[in-house]
């Protein structure tokens, strides 16, 4: 029986402001969880919330979109660039040999940039999908063009180029995670300090994000969570490769491992990486009950509650 001391921590527990963070692998649909699934499911635990999201994902490719026009400016200008051949040292004379040495230099600007950003190598987006047949059309028009005019015209290629393009090379871009992950950074302690509820969608495979926002939330006197959405890693490759931002299955793979790494710790009470010694107040593990059906979207049943 539970004494009066533990009932009201309990109290004070549920009814202060909730962080809860989502873990579990690329593709699972933890963004779709949190969106469609979680204020009911909390609901269900006698809790009520009005929560705000972050996802790390949307805050990428909300700096994908600002910087995409700066890859059409330069595919618009290639022509005026000094191109060459790095072997020889003269230029090219062709528009095809010109626009594969434009390529291959983007490949490596996007390269290095992953690097900065220890981006896995499906971070690098394939510019070799970008196809001049495509693009050249906008190039004549582009010259062709009166000045007051240019603008406009840049204004239409970037569009054409995102719908044709984005989605389907771009959506895998790390060059400028930097950007991304410092405001979402911002954007989580915002949020915290401000006493919102909060759905924080995470893959988990870093103990130290983790961490970070438990403590946050410590110091904020927020009251923390984890939902592990505990899938199958075979369903979520397929789901990963059948939605517009798929890392591919060696992304899923990778993650995964190291999720289940941070799952084991986070579960062992010899472990300083134990949830009870990080301020989580409570772990939620869910189970796909349509695990065995690759083509379903996953059903979500409460498996487990640590306390």
């Amino acid at each position: 029986m539970k004494s009066l001391v533990e009932y009201i921590n309990e109290w004070k527990e549920d009814l202060g402001n909730q962080v809860i963070m989502i873990m579990g692998t690329p593709g699972c649909g933890k963004t779709y969880w949190m969106q469609h699934s979680g204020i009911k499911f909390f609901k269900g635990q006698g809790i009520t919330l009005n929560p705000k999201e972050l996802d790390i994902d949307h805050t990428l490719k909300f700096f994908q979109v600002i910087d995409f026009p700066n890859f059409c400016n330069r595919v618009i200008n290639f022509k005026n660039s000094t191109i060459f051949n790095k072997s020889n040292f003269k230029d090219a004379h062709n528009n095809d040999k010109a626009w594969q040495m434009f390529i291959d230099n983007e490949i490596e600007r996007y390269t290095q940039l992953n690097k900065v950003n220890k981006g896995l190598a499906t971070n690098i987006p394939d510019i070799n999908l970008v196809k001049y047949e495509f693009v050249a059309p906008w190039l004549t028009r582009y010259d062709n063009a009166k000045e007051d005019s240019k603008d406009d015209v840049f204004k239409e290629f970037v569009n054409a180029m995102y719908k044709e393009y984005f989605n389907k090379v771009f959506a895998s871009d790390f060059s400028v995670r930097g950007e991304a992950k410092n405001e979402y950074n911002q954007d989580l302690i915002r949020k915290i300090n401000g006493k919102s509820d909060l759905f924080i969608a995470i893959s988990g495979a870093k103990f130290k994000h983790i961490k970070e926002i438990a403590d946050h939330c410590n110091r904020n006197n927020s009251t923390c969570r984890i939902v592990y959405l505990h899938g199958s890693l075979e369903k979520a490759i397929g789901q990963d490769a059948r939605r517009e931002r798929s890392g591919g299955k060696d992304f899923v793979v990778d993650y995964a491992n190291k999720i289940d790494k941070t799952w084991e710790k986070l579960m062992d009470p010899s472990a300083e990486e134990y949830y009870k010694n990080n301020n989580i107040y409570n772990v939620y593990e869910l189970v796909d009950t349509k695990a065995d059906d690759l083509l379903s979207y996953p059903i979500w049943k409460l498996e487990k509650i640590y306390k």
